[in-house]
């Protein structure tokens, strides 16, 4: 991974991959705002259309992050174990992964409220496992050969060792570094 601070990351201006929950409480814009945002969604960037260069990417996020087009990810968590493994809608993960492929951080952005120091890593986090049908049905159709089975979980968990920070309205932790929650 490229060896970018949090702090160095701030002062320049970046192309960043944001999520759909990085707005969630936190003071993002002061962290991106002299950059040009990359945008996972078409809420987001209406969301985000104050900010500086706010283009709208739809899909496609590891190609944008392994093809050059972007210097940082901001994604957001729904908890953070103590050790710094992030919870968070499914996909979180394989950005992680493009990221750390890519050698560019990956910083999680969310609310200090988030972080559950009651445990110890995310293996301890429940992760809801969803139904078959909302993958084998659509509108009530069986779409799917019947008896196929899925996994659908919820959230995917994304492990301390891919996240560069993470960032909290209180403080700026720095994973890749070490330092625990």
């Amino acid at each position: 991974m490229k060896s970018q601070s949090t702090q160095d990351i701030q002062k320049r201006t970046i192309k960043v991959l944001a999520t759909t929950q990085i707005l969630s409480g936190v003071g993002v814009a002061g962290t991106v705002a002299a950059g040009s945002l990359l945008v996972s969604s078409i809420s987001n960037s209406e969301t985000l259309a104050g900010l500086a260069g706010a283009t709208a990417v739809l899909g496609a996020a590891a190609m944008a992050i392994l093809s050059g087009r972007i210097d940082a990810a901001l994604i957001g968590a729904d908890r953070i174990a103590k050790n710094g493994d992030s919870a968070n809608k499914i996909g979180s993960l394989g950005v992680a992964l493009a990221c750390h492929a890519a050698g560019i951080p990956f910083l999680v952005v969310a609310p200090e409220s988030t972080v559950d120091r009651s445990i110890a890593t995310g293996e301890a986090i429940h992760i809801e496992i969803r139904s078959d049908e909302e993958l084998t049905h659509f509108k009530g159709v069986q779409v799917a050969p019947i008896g196929t089975k899925t996994f659908n979980p919820a959230f995917d968990v994304t492990p301390a060792k891919y996240i560069s920070a993470i960032i909290t309205e209180k403080k700026s932790y720095e994973i890749e570094k070490g330092e625990t929650l």
